[in-house]
């Protein structure tokens, strides 16, 4: 396998998307794809969002998983939508971002998800809309219902067993050696799986999902996991829209043997932090 010549960084996802050499290395490191088993779609209300869906769905997950594991969160990364100060008012931004979060750690205490919840992650995301893209400042803290009533379907069909740690939960994982590839932005990790959410219509194992999950892999053989005691041994992915959450066992996702290769060819390929 050739060596990418001047791969394009910034984040992980954009390493992979310009980067032939990586994806063609994953692929071959890959076994056989197995599908999840046929499940009912919860469809989005007429007019609800995707983008801001699914962001805000991110922000409800990630309070509702903290409330099903008292105790065990080992890292808890800060909330993107902060980021929306250095464009924004400072003053409001915080204080409505205070108020969503604070409305938001009710959940993460074990009170149950409501419509209000629901409400404040749309908050949430909408300020994270502004925090990466510049744009959209208009609609800061504006909830349409369709947004909320679709979060709020989406919290209420999560498998609340299937989200309950043993030793450790960490939100939005970082990576020691994500440096090396600009940075790279995962979901969670509940003991050793490494889980990332999706909030699509297609309940199949896209080829995507599986470069961005064996990125964060390679990242995690490369330097560890910060916050982690042990290291990642199963992938998996959360299909919000049929509340199914697929688990695929790191040692039979790769060809015997190819998964150490692979590291190690992204080890040389990769810069030195």
């Amino acid at each position: 396998m050739t060596r990418p010549a001047s791969p394009a960084f910034g984040s992980l996802t954009a390493y992979l998307r310009g980067t032939p050499e990586a994806r063609q290395a994953i692929r071959a490191a890959l076994g056989v794809r197995t599908h999840p088993a046929p499940a009912p779609l919860r469809a989005a209300p007429q007019g609800a969002n995707p983008g801001l869906v699914g962001t805000a769905f991110d922000y409800a997950f990630r309070f509702l998983l903290e409330g099903l594991n008292p105790g065990l969160t080992a890292v808890k990364g800060a909330l993107i939508a902060r980021a929306a100060a250095l464009v924004l008012d400072c003053e409001r931004t915080l204080a409505a971002v205070d108020e969503a979060e604070t409305t938001l750690q009710e959940v993460a205490g074990g009170q149950p998800f409501e419509a209000r919840h629901a409400h404040a992650a749309v908050v949430l995301a909408s300020f994270e809309v502004v925090a990466r893209t510049g744009r959209f400042a208009e609609l800061v803290g504006v909830v349409p219902g369709a947004a909320r009533e679709d979060v709020l379907g989406l919290v209420q069909a999560i498998p609340r067993e299937a989200f309950r740690a043993e030793r450790q939960l960490i939100l939005n994982p970082r990576f020691a050696a994500a440096g090396r590839v600009g940075g790279a932005d995962a979901d969670v990790l509940l003991d050793d799986l490494l889980i990332e959410v999706k909030a699509t219509r297609h309940l199949t194992l896209d080829g995507d999902y599986l470069q961005q999950l064996t990125g964060y892999l390679v990242l995690d053989r490369l330097g560890g996991t910060v916050g982690s005691q042990e290291p990642v041994r199963r992938l998996g992915v959360y299909y919000a829209r049929h509340g199914v959450l697929q688990v695929l066992p790191v040692k039979d996702l790769y060809r015997p043997g190819l998964l150490p290769q692979l590291v190690s060819w992204f080890d040389e390929s990769l810069p030195r932090l």
